[in-house]
């Protein structure tokens, strides 16, 4: 039998694994449709279907569909992206495990972030925690991919010098997150607040258990 490498690295998605997904929905469901209506007197609801209808049709394969800027531009809205998100950060904490876990964590292992999300969700969503990361990636901001590749992990893998047997990725999409660690070789765990199988957390402090 195998025995598996000791691990050096910890990396966690974002959204809906360390900060709730409602942070982000918040900023492209009701923040930029309701600029959307300012910006052009469209009633609300008839701002935020248009935006949404765009929005889905595009579709998640496009990179400019993460993108705020590109929306900002397309809408002319005058604000700056970067302000919008952080005052609307102020409404959202860190689910309480994740300070918990990344705190004790960060004693023994390198802490990093893989999202889909651009660098600036990252580093607004983290706020002080920030610090306690050793690298924070964007696979649409430094490599203009998805998350979906196993290729995005490996390439992260080679930029760390570590082996992706000795990375745990945890996050909360299996098609994102889990699949394309664990085909990439490393240990991958889904975090699910809601209902528990195989290889799922429902709480982020399982991980200290299983280190």
């Amino acid at each position: 039998m195998r025995k598996e490498k000791e691990i050096e690295v910890i990396s966690f998605d974002m959204d809906g694994t360390l900060i709730p997904k409602d942070f982000a929905d918040d900023f492209w469901l009701k923040k930029i449709p309701h600029l959307y209506s300012q910006k052009t007197s469209l009633p609300k609801k008839e701002a935020r279907e248009r935006f949404i209808e765009e929005y889905d049709e595009m579709g998640r394969d496009d990179i400019r569909w993460y993108e705020p800027e590109y929306w900002f531009s397309k809408y002319e809205l005058e604000q700056e992206p970067r302000e919008v998100l952080e005052k609307l950060r102020t409404k959202y904490e860190l689910y309480d495990d994740a300070k918990e876990v990344i705190k004790k964590l960060h004693e023994k292992y390198s802490l990093i972030i893989i999202s889909n999300g651009i660098k600036m969700f990252i580093e607004v969503g983290l706020g002080g925690f920030q610090t306690y990361f050793t690298a924070l990636y964007s696979s649409v901001s430094d490599f203009r991919m998805s998350k979906k590749t196993p290729c995005l992990y490996r390439e992260i893998c080679k930029k760390l010098d570590v082996e992706p047997e000795k990375v745990i990725h945890v996050g909360d999409d299996r098609e994102n997150d889990h699949v394309p660690a664990k085909k990439a070789g490393m240990r991958s765990y889904l975090v699910s607040r809601n209902e528990k199988n195989n290889n799922e957390l429902n709480d982020l402090r399982e991980l200290l258990e299983i280190l």
